[in-house]
């Protein structure tokens, strides 16, 4: 058996207890975890945009992640 290859840019992590930072808004955050990936920031921005939407929680993009639920925070 040999060492299959990795592409690292594939690879997600989800903690049981993440570490929110709580003072950025739930766009920024998002674009800052896109941006972990190498995602260029007006990719990322527009793609957070897009998954905000899709979710239905667009009007929520300037909201303190602090102000959020546990259950929104998941």
């Amino acid at each position: 058996m040999g060492r299959e290859s990795i592409n690292r840019l594939e690879i997600g992590y989800l903690p049981q207890h993440p570490a929110f930072f709580s003072w950025m808004t739930a766009l920024e955050y998002m674009v800052f975890a896109a941006r972990l990936s190498k995602m260029k920031r007006r990719e990322a921005l527009e793609k957070s945009r897009t998954a905000l939407r899709y979710v239905g929680l667009e009007k929520e993009e300037d909201r303190k992640i602090s102000g959020f639920s546990g259950g929104m925070k998941q």
